[in-house]
């Protein structure tokens, strides 16, 4: 649970660079001289560049805002997100996480992975790849 965050702003700031930076952005964020817009900000932005996309039906990045990254940031910092999967119900400490929610976590894994190969294939001009991995089943 702790690295699905890690994941998530990975995914983000890569295709962020990859669709929405400008040169000077991009050039700042290698030298170092200046930093990643806020997560909110490059969310929205790919977001609106996805919309281009038949396969954006829907927002999806920012969906990773508000709340769910309150949440990802509790399970990645040990916040109370943690520290309540850590104790069972007779009182042993020990994971206690739901079966239901590794597998969702899971399954929101492999969605955003794959969304991230197809934006990557896509920019690359591979569309039948795009198509295909965007098509790939979510489930196990």
């Amino acid at each position: 649970m702790a690295l699905f965050r890690p994941l998530v702003e990975a995914v983000v700031r890569s295709d962020w660079i990859l669709r929405c930076a400008t040169e000077q952005e991009f050039t700042g964020i290698c030298n170092r001289t200046c930093s990643f817009p806020k997560f909110k900000v490059m969310a929205d932005a790919l977001d609106k560049e996805h919309a281009r996309f038949d396969y954006a039906k829907k927002p999806y990045f920012s969906s990773f805002t508000g709340d769910a990254f309150f949440v990802m940031s509790g399970y990645a910092h040990t916040g109370v997100e943690q520290l309540v999967h850590r104790i069972d119900p007779d009182g042993t400490i020990g994971p206690a996480y739901k079966e239901s929610h590794m597998i969702r976590l899971l399954k929101k894994s492999k969605e955003l992975t794959l969304r991230h190969f197809a934006l990557l294939a896509h920019a690359r001009g591979f569309e039948d790849v795009t198509k295909e991995l965007l098509n790939l089943p979510v489930d196990f």
